[in-house]
């Protein structure tokens, strides 16, 4: 297999997934560059690279590493965060509406997609805040996060004991102004401080 790392091209054995990992992590030392994704033989590979990888070995030929600034990884975290939330909005009004009626199997399978959700949100907000630079100023995102996470816990309390109401009150009064906060927060700094493709 041929590996590229920046303009760099390497042999390795894919079997040998941890030395693959190991020689990248070498290249990209103290260049100020950070892992964006992987370009697997043209097809573009995000998540559980290493898996990806050992799962794929006997057909791959080429992996190029594609990596991005620090600047450049902490926008595109932040235009995920941004889009994921204002989609994430709209689902859990919908959830909201349906534990005040009466909560079906959908809603059910919805509301975990969203706990899976809010975990994803505070992975995200962590891997920017660990991140950035010391100017950058994480308080406002980390905050709006400890405010929603601070609301979990009742949130959980009420949907074991079954008290639909008080599930949509909670999501409605607490989570959800959180969530909204935290997508302002995150589009603000966007708009002030970081870019978009779509603008010219």
């Amino acid at each position: 297999m041929e590996l590229r790392v920046l303009n760099r091209t390497y042999i390795h054995n894919i079997d040998d997934v941890e030395a693959i990992d190991k020689a990248v992590r070498m290249e990209l030392e103290d260049t100020g560059y950070f892992i964006s994704h992987l370009n697997v033989d043209g097809r573009e590979v995000y998540e559980k690279l290493d898996i990806f990888l050992q799962d794929n070995a006997e057909d791959i030929e080429i992996v190029e590493v594609v990596v991005k600034t620090k600047s450049e990884f902490l926008n595109d975290v932040l235009l995920l965060l941004e889009t994921y939330l204002l989609n994430v909005n709209r689902e859990v009004k919908k959830i909201i509406h349906e534990f005040y009626t009466e909560p079906v199997e959908t809603t059910w399978r919805k509301f975990q997609e969203f706990l899976q959700g809010i975990q994803w949100i505070n992975d995200s907000i962590e891997t920017v805040d660990q991140s950035v630079e010391k100017s950058f100023d994480t308080a406002e995102f980390v905050h709006n996060q400890k405010e929603i996470n601070n609301h979990l816990e009742e949130l959980m309390n009420a949907v074991e004991s079954n008290d639909h109401i008080s599930t949509a009150d909670i999501m409605q009064f607490e989570i959800l102004p959180g969530l909204e906060q935290l997508q302002q927060s995150i589009t603000t700094y966007i708009d002030q401080r970081g870019t978009r493709d779509d603008v010219n």
